[in-house]
């Protein structure tokens, strides 16, 4: 997958790495590094407008929209509203639509893989208004809590491959340059107090192969729980016996939204773990968020 950076964008990478003299490293990290957008909360969100991007408390829906539950009847949790004219010039990409909101909607958060969830693009958004939940939602019930509403704000970011994506002979070629180089990759995640997502990056575990369980789960509903010979079979079953077509999958799988722990909302996936959501690049493009995989990594 491209990484979409501009000229200016690489001579800036460049620049950083050979500060912190990874230099040596830097032809082969260079084409691997992700455009990313950065989803920050701002500041508390006193509902005071309607339709903002917004983290956390409840979102503001369409008049006609019912609220999505999961499979046991359940309220599920909203746990972000996206504005896409905000959100949009952030994405170097342009994958995401100039207009319209997107809401993200959880249920139960106990399982690491395929947890029930809801994503919902509204193109045309009309007569929005702040709706409370008739009763506390699945995670509210849970951990009886509620959690807190936070005006979000997104950026242009780049991102280096983290701990299970990145090739360690190219970053291991002295003593010290593994450290500088996570050192320099923790650097660019910017504040991690108001950091609370990420874009399109690097999903964050302890596996290289998110994007083949979520290839796996959309396109033939089932998971393997990181057995990546399994999932291949599986895919290549799905698709005719075609590895070409499963590797094409694999590798336009995108990460729409990782959402991380954070103490000013208040998530806590379990370990200070974070929530992730895929996308096929061509449902993305298609703004059909009807086939999507969520899953849940915690150390």
């Amino acid at each position: 997958m491209s990484n979409y950076l501009n000229e200016q964008l690489s001579q800036a990478l460049e620049q950083l790495l050979n500060e912190h003299q990874l230099s040596p490293a830097a032809e082969k990290l260079l084409p691997q590094a992700r455009s990313t957008v950065r989803l920050s909360a701002i500041e508390p969100d006193l509902y005071e407008k309607v339709g903002n991007s917004r983290v956390g408390g409840y979102p503001d829906l369409p008049q006609a929209m019912e609220w999505p539950t999961e499979s046991s009847g359940k309220l599920m949790t909203p746990l972000a509203q996206l504005n896409m004219a905000d959100i949009a010039p952030a994405c170097r990409q342009g994958w995401l639509p100039e207009a319209g909101m997107l809401y993200f909607f959880i249920g139960m958060d106990e399982a690491a893989a395929n947890v029930e969830h809801r994503i919902i693009f509204v193109e045309y958004p009309q007569q929005l208004a702040l709706r409370h939940p008739e009763t506390a939602t699945i995670l509210e019930d849970i951990y009886e809590t509620s959690f807190h509403p936070y005006k979000a704000a997104a950026f242009s970011a780049v991102e280096l491959p983290n701990m299970p994506y990145v090739d360690y002979e190219v970053i291991d070629f002295e003593e010290g340059s593994t450290d500088r180089y996570f050192e320099l990759a923790a650097e660019m995640q910017g504040d991690r107090t108001t950091h609370w997502g990420t874009m399109f990056g690097y999903p964050a575990g302890q596996h290289h192969d998110a994007e083949e369980e979520a290839a796996l789960f959309i396109l033939a509903d089932k998971t393997t729980e990181n057995d990546s010979e399994k999932a291949m079979k599986h895919l290549m079953d799905r698709l005719h016996g075609s590895r070409e077509r499963a590797e094409a999958e694999i590798a336009d799988m995108i990460m729409l939204l990782e959402i991380d722990s954070n103490e000013l909302v208040g998530y806590q996936w379990q370990n200070a773990g974070v929530i992730h959501f895929f996308i096929r690049k061509e449902d993305l493009l298609a703004r059909n968020f009807s086939r999507t995989y969520c899953s849940l990594y915690s150390s």
